[in-house]
């Protein structure tokens, strides 16, 4: 039997298997690692940002968009909770020209895939479903010196907090993890960024004094079809029965 020509026709397949295969979908998400875009997820939010050093952040949202469509989820809904953000550094709003800056050490976020429920004011309905990805907080190894989230924020009119911040993400969990552990981003997987501005109609039921929008963005993995995996692996199987077969002869 020629090997190479075994091989050859194996990977072959395999190749053609797999890039035909573009848009992938776990547990009822839909999304192109192959898309010019890559992941670019954009959201809403709410949260209770905090000034006393110490404390925590917290705040949940929904994903609205992945690559620009919003018919990612058909049926059901991907929403998100974060938490474990404690304040390292926090700077007051002096002037528009000094709007204060703030810091964070830690964080966690966790997507659920659930039916179409989420309503502001009742984290539960932002928390249940399927765990899909756990992110947790990333300091890039150690060159943020243990911070994973900075910003700005100033007091406006209002005397409330409205700002925006950036931070780094490692995909530690979920369904989804195999898609995004992919260290593309300086070492990390993803990355955060959001902005923020008081409720007008004041604070919800559940105490989230601040809304707004965030976008999360990096690379996501192409992973192999169980079928082209099944395909190599038949081929291999193949190779060495051949070549037992060769070696009794």
């Amino acid at each position: 039997m020629n090997f190479r020509k075994l091989f050859g026709a194996v990977a072959a397949t395999a190749a053609l298997a797999s890039g035909a295969a573009h848009a992938v979908t776990v547990n009822g998400v839909t999304w192109d690692p192959n898309s010019g875009l890559d992941l670019s997820a954009t959201s809403s939010l709410y949260e209770l940002p905090v000034t006393t050093i110490g404390a925590e952040l917290t705040g949940y949202g929904v994903i609205e968009k992945i690559n620009g469509l919003d018919n990612f989820c058909a049926g059901c809904e991907l929403t998100f909770t974060f938490d474990s953000y404690f304040l390292q550094s926090y700077t007051p709003f002096v002037s528009p020209l000094n709007p204060g800056s703030f810091t964070f050490s830690g964080g966690l976020f966790n997507f659920y895939v659930s039916s179409v429920n989420a309503l502001a004011g009742d984290v539960t309905t932002y928390n249940d479903g399927a765990l899909w990805l756990t992110l947790a907080g990333s300091d890039l190894g150690g060159l943020l010196g243990g911070i994973t989230l900075f910003g700005n924020g100033g007091l406006p009119a209002s005397g409330s907090i409205t700002g925006s911040g950036t931070g780094y993400l490692d995909a530690i969990g979920g369904l989804a993890l195999p898609y995004f552990d992919t260290n593309t981003v300086f070492g990390s997987d993803l990355v955060y960024s959001s902005s923020f501005n008081p409720i007008p109609d004041g604070p919800l039921d559940d105490g989230m004094t601040h809304l707004g929008t965030a976008a999360i963005t990096g690379d996501s993995a192409n992973i192999p079809e169980p079928g082209v995996l099944a395909l190599l692996g038949l081929g291999f199987a193949g190779m060495g029965f051949a070549r037992r077969n060769k070696k009794q002869a």
